[in-house]
């Protein structure tokens, strides 16, 4: 990371002092988009750069161009702007207004929307990537919104486009890459930073080499170095498809529906309910949530 060299006060405000390498923000370097060969070994280095953060056991929450920083003549990878950075492993993320999301809504990953009752862990830092590569490579954003709610609706419903869509001439590999960083559910994109750099890569000494890059299977050396379970819900299949028929139902008819669940405390109502976030966004809906909890009477 950038690495701070003192706190300091100007005019009444704190001021943190940074150290200056050289660095520019990735954002001025892209224009319409760069060469095959410099996103290799720009992308590599940022990979590395996010997985070295990740062995520390920082989750960014806010990786974008921006706040990517690079030397041009060396090309040397530093991360800054980790204000709202995390040490913990996972977080739950609390549906809340779009414009309060904490985060650069273009590049926030679906689970960070609070809208997909799944938690953020260091796998949302990787969707982020996946759309800083879509747009280091084409010179645009995957997704295109006019507020911060139809930004939440593009990364939790929409799927994004193919890079091909763009630069027919994409080596597969590359766009497949991208393709697997953007995938909507966190247990389908690279599990680890270290394991994209590595495909990254041996893309980039493939591509020295011939000038071109042969398929491979994507992933090979992306081995988690913790036991993670996949974040789903278990044994209330039978229940969603209910919720969800009815809420279909609503959007189809336009006819209320009051669906009631029950049950003793501590057996998943919750995030059972929680599993109609994701559909509701889809469909344009609203939720509205409240507790009751009948130790705190007042």
């Amino acid at each position: 990371i950038v690495r701070p060299l003192a706190l300091d006060s100007r005019r009444g405000a704190p001021v943190l002092v940074l150290e200056d390498f050289g660095g520019r923000p990735l954002a001025a370097l892209i224009g319409s988009g760069l060469p095959m060969d410099r996103f290799l070994a720009l992308a590599a280095r940022i990979a590395r750069a996010v997985a070295d953060l990740h062995d520390h056991g920082v989750i960014h929450r806010d990786l974008k161009p921006a706040s990517i920083l690079v030397d041009p003549r060396s090309l040397d990878v530093k991360l800054g702007d980790l204000g709202i950075a995390t040490l913990l492993p996972r977080q739950q993320q609390a549906p809340g207004p779009a414009p309060l999301i904490e985060g650069s809504l273009p590049y926030m990953s679906p689970e960070q929307t609070g809208r997909v009752n799944r938690a953020v862990d260091s796998r949302a830092d990787l969707y982020a990537l996946g759309v800083t590569f879509f747009e280091m490579l084409t010179g645009r954003l995957p997704f295109e919104a006019h507020d911060a709610l139809g930004w939440v609706h593009c990364h939790v419903a929409r799927a994004p486009p193919l890079v091909t869509q763009l630069l027919p001439e994409l080596p597969a590999p590359v766009e497949g890459i991208v393709s697997k960083l953007l995938a909507k559910t966190a247990d389908d994109r690279y599990q680890t930073a270290r394991g994209l750099a590595f495909d990254l890569d041996r893309c980039a000494a493939q591509w020295g080499a011939t000038h071109s890059i042969d398929p491979f299977e994507l992933g090979e050396r992306d081995v988690p170095d913790r036991l993670q379970f996949p974040q789903r819900l278990y044994g209330r299949d039978g229940e969603t498809r209910e919720l969800l028929a009815s809420f279909d139902r609503v959007v189809r008819t336009g006819t209320p529906e009051l669906v009631l669940v029950s049950g003793y405390s501590g057996i998943g109502k919750s995030s059972l309910v929680h599993e109609l976030q994701k559909p509701l966004l889809r469909g344009w809906g609203l939720m509205a949530e409240g507790k009751f909890d009948q130790y705190k009477r007042d």
